[in-house]
């Protein structure tokens, strides 16, 4: 089941701007997928720009916007057809996947063509992903609970790491560790290419500096959070409210 998540840092109840968001969502919610978490792009990003001569750049700058744009109506202004070049993208797959999963990986391509933030997500958000606070114990030495709290109370990770008397060398060194952990498991899982799980972790790995110096908020108390309560549920359950910034999961969270 897909769960409705709203997304870190977003505080307003405005409408979503994504077509396919349920009724009342925040302005910047996602579904809950396990795809969408982890950033398993389901066809290749290289392939995606040969086929329609959008270069990554420009496709960054333009979805910026994502009120209004999204990555169909850019292949459109280059003279393609958005459904052929899904149908191009993801025929990679064809005779290394069942039909299910196929239609499946066809149904996410799609939804990375015809919503606008959903793609600059797992395009671009290279560390909105909740893989950091679920393994924060090893890779900060504290409860995923108090982790997250710290964050949404503006503590950065490097701040975090200090705080903890862990080495910022170790944490990064750590941090890339898991999120490279979880897209060999997208391709053992036939949910991404080798190539493209590769491509997305090398992105991360320029970036991760940027996201160790990352303030959430202004900080909003000094002292260290600690013993918040553990979160209950199913990982995704779990993973799901980390990525929507919330101490426990709320609406329909529950459902699941």
């Amino acid at each position: 089941m897909a769960i409705a998540v709203a997304v870190l840092l977003i505080a307003t109840t405005a409408d979503a701007k994504d077509s396919h968001a349920p009724p009342g969502a925040r302005d910047r919610w996602l579904p809950c997928e396990s795809w969408v978490m982890f950033h398993w792009m389901p066809f290749s990003e290289r392939k995606l720009y040969r086929l329609t001569g959008i270069s990554r750049e420009e496709f960054r700058r333009y979805i910026k916007d994502d009120d209004h744009h999204t990555l169909g109506k850019l292949v459109q202004r280059h003279g393609k057809d958005p459904d052929a070049v899904v149908a191009g993208l993801v025929s990679d797959w064809n005779g290394r996947i069942d039909d299910v999963r196929l239609a499946e990986l066809t149904r996410r391509a799609n939804e990375l063509m015809t919503q606008g933030h959903l793609a600059q997500h797992v395009f671009f958000h290279y560390f909105h992903d909740p893989a950091i606070a679920l393994n924060s114990a090893w890779i900060f030495g504290v409860r995923s609970a108090d982790f997250q709290r710290a964050r949404l109370q503006g503590w950065s990770p490097a701040e975090i790491a200090d705080h903890t008397g862990r080495s910022r060398v170790l944490v990064v060194r750590r941090a890339m560790a898991v999120v490279k952990r979880y897209a060999r498991r997208s391709v053992r899982l036939k949910q991404s290419s080798k190539s493209q799980a590769e491509l997305f972790t090398r992105l991360q790995h320029r970036a991760v500096h940027g996201w160790l110096h990352q303030d959430i908020h202004d900080h909003r108390q000094r002292s260290f959070p600690r013993n918040n309560p553990s979160m209950k549920g199913s990982r995704l359950h779990r993973s799901c409210a980390y990525l929507a910034g919330r101490s426990h999961p709320a609406g329909e969270h529950d459902e699941h």
